[in-house]
């Protein structure tokens, strides 16, 4: 990598941990600004959300407890997008029914830059374990 390819991925690694902080925090407004309007998330479940719908509803029907990302985050800059993949551990309560999920996966996203700015335009996770303790 060149050295704005350097500055650019650590940018993009900055902005992945503001996303992850901006779910625990329940930061809508950031969470909003860090993600593109054409996005694609697809869920460990399998579910598809586009932007509409993921901050309608997937993005915040649980509490989220840990987001958490690894040193394995790796980002290869492609122009003005980027390939991050790597490891994540999310820990979360689901606010319908009070169940608990520890999702442990290898997550794949897509991030854009346009005007000046990066933002995550598609999410692919898979995980590799995933637990669920249901409230008594």
């Amino acid at each position: 990598m060149n050295c704005s390819e350097v500055a650019s991925a650590a940018n993009l690694i900055a902005l992945e941990r503001e996303r992850c902080s901006a779910m625990v925090a329940a930061d809508r407004g950031r969470f909003r600004d860090l993600l593109h309007r054409d996005l694609l998330h697809i869920h460990a479940m399998g579910q598809v959300d586009t932007y509409e719908s993921y901050m309608a509803t997937g993005g915040f029907s649980a509490r989220y407890l840990r987001v958490e990302r690894f040193d394995d985050l790796h980002v290869r800059i492609l122009g003005d997008s980027a390939l991050m993949t790597g490891r994540q551990l999310l820990e979360l309560e689901r606010k319908d029914t009070g169940d608990r999920m520890r999702i442990d996966s290898r997550v794949m996203q897509v991030w854009v830059q346009e005007d000046g700015r990066w933002q995550q335009i598609a999410f692919q996770t898979t995980p590799t374990e995933i637990s669920l303790e249901r409230p008594i």
